[in-house]
């Protein structure tokens, strides 16, 4: 069980972490494996010992002979060194301030081979996303980068706080800057301003909210002001490249079902036996997909997320059918509040070679980060996905509304958030 490290600076109170006190103010380790590990691993570590124990007689077994005995030694030895990988198997990193290095060991319970890297050429602490797919979750690494070192991957959890919070340990145990790009737009937050909310941020650098930007010529989101804020309805957006995809998917899947369908109206059986089995098959796999695709496709009018804005909260409560989700983030604990644009998605979109981004002045065409303009193929997909939506981030709480918007409107909404939470009047 991991305890909190004795950190020399202050940290805030019931804040988590991954890391191993090593009752050493200059040393931060953590450790994985053991564990869940160990208990999926065990049997893959019996089964090996047993088949391994079969060609020297040790457990007697029928037909001995039919298999030949290296088919035991491999396949009981393959199984043994598995089962043993993740039975003993351990793994873990150590960031020595003292001597400025960065240690990753592993081993079978000890550590048995260690790689140093030094944390002179350490730069920053990158937090990023990496999304999953239809088997596996996101997952937030959590890196050390420099300009010219190869990163060091420290830890990638798949919950967002998680990742937030040791990337930010990280951060302060070594005094370095956080890149935090896991929301679309890369923020860069300074050691001694990792915990600054984003209110005292703007008021920090004396942001003019006097302005917004003009709102679009149709609102698709109804606004309400309120003696002390904003009240943003916002339906819920299924662009239409979304509900293509969901069409075209529905009528592949439901010219599959028919072609295995007609089959079952010529069965030689009672035709009570027969009209059971094909209103079973019309349900289970012709209208039940299709109710699903529908749902997506169509969504219900009552779908709709209501944002409520004041300086001292933010809270999304969002509805989809019959589910209501409610996230709410006081202001002193908001530290962002991001709207990925166009830019910054082509600004993830990497290029073969792995090329450094080419600072280009503003012309109005959209480029690549090697300067070339963006093919329009790309940008009409871009465009018809609509915006990515606000996020609002914290240490405790996270949440992202307004997905599928058109871009101009997102801006306005954004832009109106954020005078409300700075104590912008109206």
């Amino acid at each position: 069980m991991s305890r909190t490290v004795d950190w020399s600076g202050p940290r805030p109170k019931g804040f988590g972490s991954r890391f191993v006190s090593t009752h050493d103010p200059d040393l931060v380790e953590t450790r994985s494996g053991g564990g869940c590990l160990s208990i999926f691993g065990l049997p893959f570590l019996l089964a090996g010992l047993f088949v391994l124990q079969t060609p020297l007689r040790i457990i007697p077994v029928e037909n001995f002979e039919a298999i030949p005995w290296f088919v035991y030694i491999v396949f009981g030895g393959t199984f043994t060194a598995v089962g043993a990988v993740l039975v003993f198997g351990r793994t873990g990193m150590t960031l020595d301030r003292r001597n400025g290095l960065i240690i990753r060991w592993h081993g079978l319970l000890v550590p048995m081979k260690r790689t140093e890297h030094s944390l002179g050429d350490v730069r920053r602490v990158t937090l990023t996303k990496d999304s999953g797919d239809s088997d596996s979750p996101d997952t937030y690494p959590v890196r050390l980068e420099g300009d010219l070192v190869k990163p060091v991957a420290v830890c990638s959890p798949t919950d967002y706080h998680e990742a937030r919070r040791a990337a930010k340990e990280i951060a302060a145990f070594l005094s370095l800057p956080l890149e935090d790009s896991s929301s679309g737009v890369k923020v860069l937050r300074e050691p001694d301003k990792l915990y600054e909310s984003f209110r005292d941020r703007a008021r920090r650098m004396k942001e003019d909210t006097s302005r917004l930007p003009d709102p679009p010529f149709q609102l698709k989101t109804i606004i309400r002001e309120t003696g002390d804020g904003l009240i943003l309805e916002i339906p819920v957006q299924t662009s239409g490249l979304s509900r293509l995809l969901h069409l075209v998917a529905a009528a592949l899947f439901v010219g599959f079902g028919l072609y295995f369908f007609l089959p079952f109206t010529r069965l030689p059986a009672p035709p009570a036996i027969r009209y059971a089995l094909m209103g079973v098959f019309l349900v289970v796999f012709i209208l039940g997909p299709l109710w699903s695709v529908v749902g997506k496709v169509f969504p219900a009018s009552r779908n709709r997320t209501v944002v409520t804005v004041t300086p001292a909260f933010l809270r999304v409560r969002e509805r989809t059918g019959r589910k209501v989700k409610l996230t709410e983030i006081p202001s002193d604990e908001l530290q962002e509040l991001e709207m990925p644009t166009m830019k910054n998605m082509l600004d993830t979109i990497k290029l073969p070679g792995g090329l450094p981004r080419q600072e280009l002045p503003n012309t109005g065409v959209p480029r690549l980060s090697d300067g070339r303009p963006v093919p329009d193929s790309v940008l009409w997909l871009i465009k018809r996905a609509g915006s990515r939506g606000i996020t609002a981030c914290g240490d405790n709480a996270s949440v992202r509304f307004g997905a599928g918007l058109p871009e101009e409107e997102m801006s306005y909404l954004h832009a109106m958030i954020r005078k409300t939470l700075i104590g912008g009047q109206w």
